[in-house]
């Protein structure tokens, strides 16, 4: 593994960090990409010395003032590694249901960064004996979201394409997320969506990860176009807001989620929201501007019921951005946001066996093309994901959607069964 830079000299800056950056400190985000065609490594490790010119923010490591973490980008660099493998490509998609891909990620520890002097993003490829490669990517979610990711991928494929980079548009780098995200939203939200937890409290979420968080499994479903588009036809009947594809989608899985959980008849979801469009930020915003929709559903809801609460959960988060400022006040008052480690998020409660849906259909990642090397399979890597995570993609070949669940792993076992299978794909045509 070697330390990749920028190749021009760097501005040294220091990024003040947002509460929703302070409460994924300790998250790590991590992707794959599978390419039938080869992609040349030193070409690739040329493209990033270009691109990290205008992404400094990828270089940056965490420090501390007064117990409150910040980043300092000083062109630190980023960790790069290609390597080779007598595997071949068909032996990891037959293969991706029974691993995690762990060996072809070189997985960003969202902990030791915080006192270790580590890259907070890495970019690992595997190139296999057939001629095809995977390259995975992981980053500190601290750095930003995946909607940061996908335009510096975008702006990475450019250069590699032979693009000049002085042609490129800069993306926003917000030195103080904090105070940008107190201009620009609105603050007539009043609740906050962090709980503080007491010493009880915190032992048990500290047991549960130790223990009961290990225990997990991933399963995926695919649904192809027809059968999306029959599900959308079948919601959208008694809804008069339009239903997006997405918002279908999660009503489905939840609803099937409740019918074959032994323990659980009602839940609370939290969708992840990307902020930008909704309260007019630009697109080539960088960092963790998202919030999370939260909607309660039981048992007995109809799908199109829980669809139609998913919008009007939606259209809120558009209508009062977000409890920002309640969450800002309440922080204030405990002494600071050095205290964050005090609280957690509403949205975020595996104990209850809540779910967490995000979804990155729409963000174009099949159209991410080094040259003629084509991506046919993207997937999230979700080793460090806790249990009742659930994410969306494109299904392979950009058909369709996979949904991938994170689940402890006696509900994966029920996944796993005829029932759930039927109750999942009731709308193949």
């Amino acid at each position: 593994m070697k330390l990749i830079k920028a190749n021009k000299k760097h501005i040294e800056r220091s990024i003040n960090l947002c509460i929703t950056d302070l409460v994924l400190r300790n998250s790590t985000v991590s992707v794959l990409f599978l390419y039938e065609k080869p992609i040349d490594s030193q070409q690739l490790e040329n493209a990033f010395n270009e691109v990290l010119n205008l992404y400094p923010l990828y270089l940056s490591r965490i420090k501390n003032h007064n117990k409150t973490p910040y980043l300092h980008c000083n062109n630190q660099g980023i960790d790069f590694e290609s390597v080779s493998s007598e595997q071949t490509l068909s032996d990891y998609k037959n293969n991706k249901l029974d691993h995690d891909n762990a060996d072809l990620v070189n997985i960003v520890d969202p902990k030791k960064v915080h006192t270790e002097d580590r890259a907070l993003f890495s970019v690992k490829q595997t190139i296999f004996s057939c001629g095809g490669c995977a390259i995975a990517y992981s980053w500190h979610h601290i750095l930003g979201d995946m909607h940061s990711f996908v335009n510096m991928k975008r702006a990475l494929i450019e250069v590699f394409n032979g693009e000049n980079i002085v042609n490129l548009v800069s993306p926003n780098l917000e030195l103080d997320r904090d105070k940008f995200l107190t201009k620009v939203l609105k603050n007539n939200n009043h609740t906050p969506t962090l709980n503080k937890l007491n010493i009880f409290n915190k032992l048990k979420y500290l047991w549960y990860f130790k223990t009961v968080a290990t225990k997990k499994e991933s399963i995926e479903f695919h649904f192809s176009p027809a059968e999306l588009t029959a599900m959308q036809a079948s919601l959208q009947k008694n809804n008069s807001e339009y239903l997006s594809i997405n918002t279908v989608i999660s009503a489905h899985i939840s609803q099937v989620l409740l019918n074959i959980d032994p323990l659980k008849t009602s839940r609370k979801i939290a969708l992840a929201v990307n902020l930008r469009k909704r309260v007019g930020l630009c697109e080539s915003e960088l960092g963790n501007y998202i919030d999370t929709a939260e909607v309660c559903v039981n048992a007995s809801q109809e799908k199109d019921v829980i669809a139609n609460n998913i919008v009007n959960s939606m259209e809120q988060v558009s209508k009062q951005n977000s409890s920002y400022f309640a969450n800002h006040k309440m922080l204030k008052i405990a002494g600071g946001y050095h205290k964050i480690s005090d609280y957690i998020p509403t949205a975020f409660s595996p104990i209850k066996r809540n779910l967490l849906i995000t979804s990155w259909a729409n963000f174009g990642v099949y159209d991410l093309n080094f040259l003629q090397s084509k991506p046919i399979l993207f997937r999230p890597i979700t080793t460090t994901r806790p249990p009742w995570a659930v994410s969306i993609v494109e299904g392979e070949l950009n058909q369709g959607l996979t949904v991938n669940f994170t689940l402890p792993k006696e509900v994966a076992v029920l996944m796993k069964n005829r029932k759930t299978f039927d109750l999942m794909h009731c709308y193949r045509v």
